[in-house]
Formats: C-alpha cells, sequence, structure tokens
C-alpha cells in the first residue's frame, strides 16, 4: 500500500476512469462472485464434456468467461451497495455519542 501510495505511476493509474469503475464494482462482484463464476463455469464445464474431456487451453477460457459473467454481473447489484451504505450511514448517525 505504501508502495503504490509513493508512487506516481500506480497513482496515475489508480486515478484513471478505468480504475475508478473497477473499484465502484468490487463491492458487488464480491457479493456475486462465487455464484455467477461457479453457475457459468459449470454451465461450461458440462456442455464442453459432451464434446470430450477439456484441455488446460479450454479450462482457461472457461474460468475467463465465469470471471467475465461475474464483472457482467456486478452492476445489478450496485443500488444494493448504495442501500446497504445509506443503511449503514443513518445507523450511524442514530448512534450516541460517547
Amino acid at each position: 500500500v505504501y508502495a503504490a501510495l509513493r508512487s506516481r505511476p500506480v497513482t496515475a493509474f489508480l486515478l484513471t476512469p478505468f480504475s475508478q469503475a473497477l473499484g465502484h464494482l468490487s463491492f458487488p462482484v464480491f457479493l456475486m462472485h462465487g455464484i455467477i463464476a461457479a453457475t457459468v463455469a459449470s454451465l461450461l464445464v458440462v456442455m464442453r464434456n459432451t464434446v470430450g474431456p477439456i484441455d488446460e487451453f479450454m479450462a482457461l477460457l472457461i474460468a475467463t468467461a465465469a470471471t467475465l459473467a461475474s464483472y457482467a454481473a456486478a452492476p445489478i447489484l450496485v443500488p444494493v451497495e448504495a442501500f446497504t451504505l445509506s443503511f449503514v450511514r443513518r445507523i450511524g448517525q442514530r448512534r450516541p455519542k460517547v
């Protein structure tokens, strides 16, 4: 973390719109990646096994497709993240100060 904060190229990359968009999707991806990746990967493995055994390259393609599917589905949960953040902020405001 320290090196990333001190490195101008890394900081510049992290401030790009692409990095900001990935950061915005990180929580929804966290929520969905297991379900989506397992579902897509299982479907593709079953479909591919009807043709023959899966080699290393096909396994890499299936893993890549499952990962991309997780990122493609993540925007669906952005409203869930927004609701969660607003809910937590409201709870934090109601809490008595010590």
